[in-house]
């Protein structure tokens, strides 16, 4: 289920969880037309699944996404 949650993540451009809930249901029987290969329980699962636990299980992939290092920009020496 992690896995199919994360394809989606990526295909709907890392949307917030909050943002993501409201389509997964929709998303989920498309994508299960041919795409991914969910269960029944899978998809159910994954139809009715909370914005704060969408948050929660792709807070790794948020995380591993970020920039790292200094930033471009920075006061200038006198």
């Amino acid at each position: 289920m992690l896995a199919a949650l994360r394809k989606q993540w990526a295909m709907m451009d890392a949307p917030a969880g909050k943002r993501m809930a409201p389509f997964l249901p929709e998303i989920t029987a498309v994508c299960g037309r041919g795409e991914l290969d969910n269960t029944d329980y899978g998809a159910t699962k994954l139809s009715s699944i909370c914005a704060a636990t969408i948050d929660r299980r792709l807070a790794g992939e948020r995380a591993r996404l970020q920039l790292k290092g200094r930033p471009g920009t920075s006061r200038a020496r006198r």
